[in-house]
């Protein structure tokens, strides 16, 4: 199947729709500036009858942007008050959340950062006198924790 770009003339604009040539179509209606309506009604019949797959591409397009307009809808929701005002302009999901990423994680620098004094307070903790075991363990697993959280492998 080979496709090619077809002008059509809308009297002062011309557009370009894409064609199917393995079927045998029909000659495009021709608009000669009288009889707009007539002339309408055939491109929509003319469009209708063929397998357009701008129009699929249109559709698909819609219905991606329907499931991004539901994530960021979602998140939208689970933010509290206090930082909704930091995403509201954002336009889609993955824009709303980086903006909270970078803002909460920090850029790649500021993680290495915290890697780093995560990686230092695991080597340097030690279990103090007056420390129960399970005190000592829940700082340890809490250290861990947040080791995790950032990517690091313990």
């Amino acid at each position: 199947m080979v496709s090619e770009l077809v002008p059509i003339n809308l009297g002062r604009r011309f557009i370009l729709v894409l064609h199917n040539s393995s079927y045998n179509s029909l000659p495009l209606p021709i608009f000669t500036r009288e009889n707009y309506d007539f002339w309408n009604i055939k491109m929509k019949t003319y469009f209708m009858s063929q397998e357009n797959s701008t129009v699929q591409q249109l559709r698909q397009l819609k219905k991606d942007q329907q499931k991004d307009a539901k994530a960021l809808l979602s998140f939208q929701q689970a933010l509290h008050d206090t930082i909704f005002p930091r995403i509201m302009g954002a336009t889609t999901a993955k824009k709303a959340w980086n903006t909270l990423k970078e803002e909460f994680q920090g850029n790649v620098k500021a993680h290495a950062v915290k890697l780093q004094t995560l990686r230092r307070d695991f080597e340097n903790i030690k279990m103090k006198g007056s420390e129960t075991t399970q005190d000592y363990y829940a700082k340890l697993k809490e250290i861990v924790n947040q080791l995790r959280a950032y990517g690091a492998k313990y």
